[in-house]
């Protein structure tokens, strides 16, 4: 219901990008629910690429696959090189 009352209350016509494909269905439901013409007035992306909540939602759900092996590999790296900077201004190359 809050996602709902959150999306009825948008201005149209609108774009959202939902932080994953079932929320992106659970808002184009929504939106039919209220009256609002998908995806010509409110149109919704989601992430994932899930073919089963596009199903669901009875349409054709725009969505894309986020490269989470290279963001966390990329992530841990940047981890990695902070740790150093800090390890060798402290001048201890172990952590306790």
């Amino acid at each position: 219901p809050m996602l709902s009352d959150w999306a009825q209350k948008l201005p149209r016509p609108c774009g959202v990008l939902a932080l994953s494909d079932r929320t992106a269905r659970m808002l184009v439901q929504s939106a039919r629910a209220f009256g609002a013409e998908v995806p010509r007035e409110f149109a919704v992306i989601g992430v994932g690429n899930d073919r089963m909540e596009s199903i669901l939602a009875g349409t054709s759900l725009s969505s894309f696959l986020l490269p989470s092996r290279e963001i966390g590999r990329a992530a841990g790296n940047a981890l990695a090189e902070m740790l150093e900077v800090v390890g060798a201004s402290s001048g201890s190359s172990h952590w306790h």
